[in-house]
């Protein structure tokens, strides 16, 4: 009986220790197979590894009890003090609620002044709730690290050396209202009394033996705990310490306190080796506290040093400061092989590429060694949530998230090969809750958040965007772009109608939700057709809804929210929110079976009930406390816990978890990103007064290097992003990756005089696409695996290679069917406005979805002039509105000077009476079919006659424009009586007001060469674009090629139909970034690719057929000077 203690700086050498005590103990009689063995592990993957060790070294592992230190301390204290419901009023939730219901009261008071400001002055701020969980959380600290102060606190007593604030402290008082009167047993209690001896300890509830396995840290009167059991109770403990070093090390100093000590002193300071100094010390406090026990069993043995790696690692273990050594010349600097690869650092521009490299690398491990497996290797990052889509994509190529072998269950990858061949890594993916980026509760908290808010169109998409949020309201079955579409034409942007936008500054009821959907439903009243006039609001018809299943859809979601944020704008107590929280999930959310997350969000209010009767809460709480709540209680949630099942282990840096890997990587160590910084309040009073073994984050990310530095076996594997992707500027890795190349280039050299940083060190490149992954580079490391990105390589350097033709010119389609009416006008117009487009979308059926809708959030400020002139050709002021006043009506009354002074000239230049334009109905027989539709636009001249003018100022003209215009201008020609000519108003290049006409009569046949295309186009691709082919009738009929010899006039046409093919017009400036899609070539390119339009056989003709008498018959109208 008693304490052992067991150390060794392998954990795999105390995984056999301890396998060998229970083979001690089962020679002695001492292990009884029917009663559990509690072994306390330091957390759950120690315990799970541990268990997989003995299974694998003894054929079984069972009757094993691994609860944590902390699970197994409450335990022990309930069986001593029996079921002590007052302890339940100070776990860190249940303190929170109470300190909230206490905080109001007291922030007035002068003791309370150093907290008051943080809190500020609003009731309701969500700074009073931040105020409350960090004091849960310093209180929560404190029954762990000064229990003994906490009693201090209660009974009034001062003078002590932890106590930066004494007795009467704001601290101390709000400490004595939480613990009241009765001095309940807290936590803090029960350990004091129990390491002091005053409660005695029945035999009964005393485990016959204990372990404490893979101990690397813990807070020191938990230690103490654990010893006192074994010391003064007669337990037997043994304990298993990872200590990184065999000599005594705990009174070790770091570099920079012995180099701030007077130099006179220097020698008497003890650095070791630094890394261990810098690094070690939540390893130190364990060590100290472990130092005086007798029975120790020191197991320091092993192989011998391999590599840089290993270099390093017995440094630490010997306690060698080889860079003090070089620097006294006892000794040189070693020198490392530029084969050896065991501590790699690469710098990367971002974390798709550190993703990348990192797959490259372990698949040159797995095919180096075969013994190696994916389970051998750990990757972790300070934050694992930002990788964990990169690590799908990458390690799993071709293969959707959801969609079986990879992605499914949480994020696992299976092997194999994708379909384009790159090699697939097996992964899992660890310590990511079930909130984590959950739509569904970014949504709750959403909800929570808004009453009381400036509510935006931008919130409705969000929310709309959650599919159980969109079942709810039957709009599962619309995408949430065609939804962001409908809004957009709606004319939705912020407020729920006048009331509401009133509330945030005075404002008009154009573009409330309600205003928008008030349009949306005249839509569906009104229909397609055009709308009567004296309607309140402009409607908008929504073409795939004539039952209104859409408008009525979103008439219930917003009025639903609507009465939701009503509802909510006010506190409400605490007892209705369970109710409130409840109502909220059933009315937003439709519960999928299998979502875990919604399980949980539906959980929620039962959680909540009792966490508030728990602490006797019922103050008023609103919406904006309550999201906080819920978004705090799932960051207190763990994560899911995945390590050592299968594959690759991805996961978050976790101090504590020193298991042994063959290959250990670390991702992201960037500056200001780890080690994580943080800043302790100035009220924290476990910061001000320090005490050995405290925990800190910063120490915690120093521990957690080390640990990582001692867990590889063969490979230690770092990276960070060295390099700003956008202009290649270098960027500082994190400060203790800086220490670890310092430390290295202190004892280190490379092969050959080489520096050993550069040696270690990889500059990835910024393109997987770099010719240095595949061969042109000397630096074998850079070699990448992935034979996709090769075929796309190979493909650009070799000049004969051809992209795969999309359509073979002998593939024939069934002619379509011809409709009952014959051919539409509008289709006509569709197909020679862009026929690949026409083909592609309505032959092949290809998705037609254009990009991104713009939801702005605000109405407009400002217009320029071409967006007030487009505005009102378009009569789109009735549905957009106009700047509020001043500017924007001002800016109208310009813009509609400006029209009117446009419109005057085309009326001056081809003498037109005033009046309406008018719509006339087609009906014509061509080549057998009937063509029929409608021509709007058409005026009459003051001399007789009729005209139609199509006018696109100020926009641009495009030559799809004039393609379509002559193409009407050939339809109104043949079913107008007493047609004219048609007009083209817009800018073309070095004209800002082009006027081109088209006169009757039109040549013979022309109309019949456009519908002969049309039909043409229903079997085969017509070799024709309007972009394209007028660049080749251009040059055709340009005074250079009526220079060139006879004959070759179609060659200099081709050869400027292919400049225009090579080079795509770029986007326009003033429209900012556009969609490819709408580019004038998009869709030939697609539909031509392989095989260049400008180059097929029937290119010329039918630019000819079809382009020879638009530019024959067209005419360009001027003005008079003093009229333009």
């Amino acid at each position: 009986m008693g304490i052992r203690l067991f150390e060794s700086h392998r954990m795999e050498i105390l995984a056999e220790a301890f396998v060998a005590t229970l083979a001690s103990a089962a020679e002695e009689g001492d292990l009884d197979p029917l009663r559990p063995r509690t072994v306390i592990p330091q957390n759950p993957v120690t315990g799970r590894w541990l268990s997989f060790y003995l299974a694998r070294r003894t054929g079984i592992s069972a009757s094993l009890d691994l609860p944590l230190a902390g699970r197994y301390i409450r335990g022990f204290f309930d069986r001593l003090h029996g079921p002590a419901s007052g302890t339940l009023h100070f776990d860190r939730e249940t303190l929170l609620l109470r300190i909230l219901a206490l905080l109001p009261d007291l922030l007035p008071l002068p003791a309370f002044s150093p907290v008051a400001h943080f809190a500020g002055d609003e009731p309701e701020s969500l700074r009073l709730y931040d105020l409350a969980a960090l004091l849960a959380d310093l209180y929560d600290r404190s029954m762990i690290y000064r229990p003994e102060l906490l009693l201090a606190w209660e009974e009034g007593l001062g003078g002590r050396d932890d106590d930066p604030v004494g007795p009467e402290g704001w601290p101390a008082v709000l400490w004595r209202l939480l613990s009241g009167p009765d001095r309940p047993l807290h936590r803090a209690r029960m350990m004091v009394r129990f390491l002091s001896g005053e409660d005695p300890v029945p035999p009964e509830i005393l485990p016959p033996a204990l372990t404490l396995f893979g101990l690397t840290g813990m807070a020191p009167l938990d230690l103490r705990f654990f010893r006192t059991l074994g010391e003064r109770h007669g337990c037997a403990v043994d304990l298993f310490f990872l200590n990184p070093s065999r000599e005594y090390w705990g009174d070790v100093v770091r570099s920079r306190r012995r180099e701030e000590t007077p130099e006179s002193l220097q020698p008497y300071l003890f650095r070791g080796t630094p890394l261990l100094s810098s690094w070690g010390g939540e390893f130190r406090t364990v060590h100290e506290s472990l130092a005086e026990i007798p029975e120790a069993h020191r197991l320091f043995f092993g192989t011998e040093p391999g590599g840089l790696l290993g270099q390093i690692q017995e440094d630490i273990l010997t306690l060698f400061d080889r860079g003090e050594e070089v620097r006294s010349g006892r000794i040189e600097r070693k020198e490392i092989p530029r084969a050896d690869r065991s501590v790699e650092i690469v710098s990367a521009t971002g974390r798709v590429r550190e993703i990348e490299m990192l797959r490259d690398r372990l698949l040159e491990l797995f095919a180096g060694d075969p013994t190696l497996t994916p389970e051998d290797v750990v990757v972790l990052a300070p934050d694992i949530l930002p990788y964990a889509g990169i690590v799908r994509s990458v390690f799993s190529p071709g293969i959707s998230p959801s969609g079986g072998r990879a992605g499914t269950n949480g994020g696992e990858g299976s092997a194999g090969s994708s379909e384009d061949g790159d090699p697939r890594i097996p992964f899992v993916i660890s310590d990511r809750r079930e909130t984590d980026a959950s739509p569904a509760f970014q949504a709750l908290l959403l909800l929570l958040s808004l009453p009381g808010e400036r509510v935006t169109v931008s919130h409705l998409v969000t929310l709309l965007a959650v599919p159980s949020i969109a079942r709810r309201f039957d709009l599962g079955g619309q995408k949430i772009d065609r939804i962001r579409e409908i809004l957009a034409e709606g004319g939705f942007r912020w407020g729920r109608d006048i009331e509401d936008r009133s509330e945030v500054a005075p404002s008009v009821d154009t573009h409330s939700f309600f205003w928008g959907l008030d349009r949306l439903l005249l839509g569906y009243a009104c229909g397609p057709e055009e709308a009567p006039e004296g309607l309140p609001v402009p409607p908008v018809a929504v073409t795939e809804d004539p039952g209104g299943e859409i408008a009525g859809a979103l008439s219930r979601f917003l009025w639903t929210l609507d009465r939701h944020l009503e509802r909510l704008k006010d506190p409400h107590p605490a007892r209705e929110w369970p109710g409130l929280l409840a109502t909220i999930l059933e009315i937003f959310f439709d519960p999928a079976e299998g979502d875990p997350v919604l399980e949980i969000l539906f959980a929620l209010p039962g959680e909540i009930r009792e966490g508030f009767s728990r602490a006797s809460f019922d103050g008023e709480i609103s919406s904006r406390w309550m999201g906080r709540h819920i978004a705090r209680m799932a960051e207190s949630r763990e994560g899911r816990d995945r390590f050592l099942t299968g594959g690759v282990s991805f996961g978050r840096m976790v101090p504590l978890r020193s298991l042994p890997f063959r290959v250990v990587c670390l991702l992201g160590l960037n500056d200001g990103e780890f080690p994580r910084v943080h800043h302790p309040p100035s009220f924290d009073w476990l910061a001000a007064r320090p005490r050995p073994g405290d925990r800190s984050r910063r120490e915690d990310d120093r521990t957690l290097f080390l640990e990582a530095l001692l867990s590889a076996r063969q490979v230690l594997w770092l990276s960070y992003l060295g390099r700003e992707s956008r202009d290649g500027s270098p960027k500082e890795p994190s400060v203790l990756l800086r220490e670890f190349e310092d430390v290295v280039a202190e004892g280190f050299t490379g092969e050959g005089g080489e520096e050993i940083q550069k040696q270690i060190l990889l500059e990835a490149p910024v393109d997987p696409l770099s010719p240095s992954h595949y061969g042109d580079s000397p630096d074998p490391r850079l070699h990448s695996f992935s034979r996709s990105w090769r075929e796309v390589l190979d493909a650009s350097r070799n000049d004969g290679w051809k992209a795969p033709v999309f359509w073979d010119r002998d593939l024939l389609l069934p002619m379509p069917e011809p409709g009952a009416a014959g051919i539409l006008l509008d289709d006509l117009r569709f197909f020679h406005s862009n026929p690949a487009r026409f083909f592609l979308l309505r032959r092949l059926g290809f998705s037609s979805r254009a990009r991104e809708i713009d939801l702005p959030d605000d109405e407009p400020f400002s217009l320029s002039l071409r967006e007030i002139l487009k505005g009102l050709d378009q009569r789109s002021f009735e549905v957009d509105g106009i700047p509020w006043p001043p500017l924007g009506p001002l800016q109208l009354s310009e813009g509609i000077r400006h029209k009117g002074d446009h419109v005057g000239r085309i009326g001056r230049l081809l003498g037109l009476l005033s009046g309406e334009p008018e719509a006339v109905e087609i009906s014509l027989e061509l080549l057998g079919v009937r063509l029929v539709g409608r021509l709007s636009g058409i005026l009459t001249k003051t001399e007789g006659g009729r005209v139609r003018v199509v006018d696109l100022w100020p926009g641009k003209i495009y030559p799809s424009h004039q393609v379509t215009a002559y193409l009407e201008h050939l339809v109104a020609c043949r079913g107008i009586p007493g047609y004219v000519g048609t007009l083209l108003c817009g800018v073309v290049p070095h004209n800002p007001e082009a006027f081109l006409f088209w006169p009757s009569p039109p040549a013979e046949g022309g109309l019949e060469s456009f519908v002969e295309a049309f039909q043409v186009a229903g079997e085969r691709p017509l070799p024709f674009d309007p972009e394209i082919s007028l660049a080749y009738i251009r040059k055709i009929r340009s005074k250079a090629a009526r220079e060139v010899q006879e004959g070759e006039e179609e060659t200099v046409g081709r050869q400027a139909a292919m400049r225009a093919w090579d080079a795509p017009a770029p986007p326009d400036r003033d429209e900012g970034l556009r969609d490819p899609r709408s580019l004038p070539t998009f869709w030939s390119r697609r539909l031509f690719a392989g095989r260049p339009l400008p180059l097929e056989p029937d290119f010329p003709s039918w630019a000819h057929r079809l382009l020879d008498p638009l530019f024959r018959e067209q005419q360009i109208l001027l003005l008079p000077k003093e009229a333009r």
